[in-house]
C-alpha cells in the first residue's frame, strides 16, 4: 500500500497503538479542520506520477533527497507515545546542510507531542520523541523500483 500525504507539515495516518490514554495538561484546542485519519492508499499510476513531478522541481535538480527511510522502530518510539494519533514530518536541513526529515508525534487535537507549554504557561507536554536519522535516497535507493524509473511513468 502506497500513502499519501508525505509533504512539510503533512500527517501521515498511522494510527498509534495507544490513543487512547489520557494525554497530560492537553490545554491546546483542537485545530480547524484536523483529520486524525490521515493518509491513504493511493494507485502506483498516482504514485509515479507525482514523483516524477518532484524529481523535475527545482528542488530535486540542486541534489535534493528524493526519499527517506525510516526503520519501524523510529516509527515504534513516536507513535507508542499516549495520546499518539499519527505522525507529523517536516522537511528540514541539518548540521550538515544536508535534507532530511524531523517527525513528531500528533495529538487526537492535531497538535506535536513536543515538550512545551500553552499560552498561560502551563505545561502541555513534559516530554516527547522528536526523531529524525533518516536515510537519504540517495544513496540510499531502491534501484528496482517503479517509483524512481522516469521511464515507466504512466502518460496523463
Amino acid at each position: 500500500m502506497l500513502l499519501a500525504g508525505l509533504g512539510a507539515g503533512s500527517v501521515l495516518g498511522v494510527s498509534c497503538q495507544k490513543s487512547e490514554q489520557a494525554v497530560p495538561a492537553a490545554n491546546l484546542a483542537q485545530m480547524e479542520g484536523f483529520n486524525a485519519k490521515a493518509g491513504a492508499a493511493i494507485t502506483l499510476s498516482n504514485a509515479q506520477k507525482w514523483v516524477q513531478s518532484y524529481r523535475t522541481s527545482p528542488a530535486v535538480s540542486k541534489g535534493g533527497s528524493l526519499a527517506y527511510y525510516l526503520g519501524n522502530q523510529a516509527f515504534k518510539l513516536v507513535q507508542d507515545q499516549p495520546g499518539c494519533v499519527g505522525i507529523r514530518f517536516y522537511n528540514a536541513i541539518d548540521a550538515n546542510g544536508d535534507q532530511t526529515i524531523v517527525y513528531v508525534g500528533v495529538d487526537k487535537n492535531g497538535r506535536d507531542m513536543i515538550p512545551r507549554k500553552d499560552e498561560a504557561g502551563n505545561p502541555v507536554y513534559a516530554s516527547g520523541v522528536v526523531g529524525d536519522s533518516a536515510e537519504r535516497c540517495p544513496p540510499m535507493c531502491d534501484d528496482t523500483t517503479p517509483l524512481l524509473d522516469l521511464t515507466s511513468v504512466p502518460a496523463q
